[in-house]
């Protein structure tokens, strides 16, 4: 299609359809995953569906095998989860890249020049905010750490400082210190924060975690739905298709095939709001619905 037809084109669709959104048809994106996962697959699938909707020109291509013979010059490539094999070998690519996994998990990883990388995780400022927003009269705030050296609790005690709270941690040595950690820690705390760490949270432990809080008459603070779900009273958290959406803006602005620019590691940037109502009920906690909170926090975002 010669360049004033697909002007045309994109301008009959901005008219019909409210938008035109051309993309560089000489780009080829290459989505590099593991169909084990289900969070990978999920947004690998999201990826692919809001691609075909919202992006004119190349296709997008969903790998398994990792094979990188399948990447061209001209491709974008976008690599899901943390696989150090893969990655070293992306690292010699000339292509854009960009990596959506758990920095926690892989910070000595090295990193292809020209790359993005979402962290999955949110910052911690995001959480902190959240509990102020929640209830301005926390002040003292809980973090169980399994890290002596944890520098989620530097940019945790840097960041309560400027919204006036104070940082109670406590650093856990192994499983069986979980239960009188955390006991300790909720005698002084007047919420816990609860931040994505295996070590800690994980299947055998978030049960008791949350009755022991339930127990002191204090409320937690998840990193996911299914947290709150179990007994979190709320979380801010990114789906599988808000880093989609992330993706798709990223790939649309052509963020990652200008060869100048390198954004580095970055926060997801789409989220929702997740609050337990009956759990709020429990503790006798009032709180706002979750499009005020979220709208009162992507402000205090705006604001920084």
């Amino acid at each position: 299609m010669s360049s004033i037809l697909r002007v045309v084109a994109c301008t009959l669709l901005a008219f019909y359809a409210g938008r035109c959104l051309c993309a560089d048809t000489t780009s080829d994106v290459l989505v590099f995953y593991s169909d084990t996962s289900k969070f990978q697959s999920a947004v690998a699938e999201s990826l692919d569906t809001k691609y075909k909707q919202e992006l004119v020109g190349a296709p997008i291509k969903l790998i398994t095998d990792y094979d990188l013979s399948k990447v061209q010059a001209t491709s974008i490539v976008i690599s899901l989860g943390n696989h150090a094999e893969i990655d070293e070998q992306l690292t010699r690519l000339p292509n854009s890249v960009i990596y959506v996994n758990n920095t926690r998990q892989n910070a000595e990883t090295r990193r292809n020049k020209f790359y993005t990388n979402i962290d999955i995780n949110h910052p911690p400022c995001r959480h902190l905010r959240l509990i102020k927003i929640i209830n301005s009269e926390w002040i003292n705030i809980g973090y169980l750490s399994s890290d002596s050296n944890d520098e989620r609790l530097v940019q945790l005690k840097h960041c309560a400082a400027t919204l006036g709270l104070q940082i109670i941690s406590a650093t856990i040595t192994d499983q069986s210190s979980i239960p009188g950690a955390t006991d300790l820690l909720l005698r002084d705390s007047d919420v816990l924060l609860a931040l994505p760490d295996t070590s800690i949270y994980n299947s055998h432990s978030v049960k008791n975690i949350l009755l022991t809080a339930y127990r002191h008459r204090i409320p937690v603070i998840g990193f996911s739905d299914n947290f709150v779900i179990a007994g979190a009273l709320a979380a801010v958290y990114s789906a599988p298709e808000h880093i989609a959406d992330q993706l798709t803006r990223l790939i649309r602005q052509g963020k990652t095939t200008d060869k100048e620019h390198t954004s580095g590691d970055i926060p997801p940037e789409y989220y929702s709001v997740s609050v337990n109502r009956q759990v709020a009920k429990s503790l006798n906690i009032e709180i706002q619905d979750v499009s005020t909170i979220k709208s009162r926090l992507n402000k205090m975002e705006a604001q920084q």
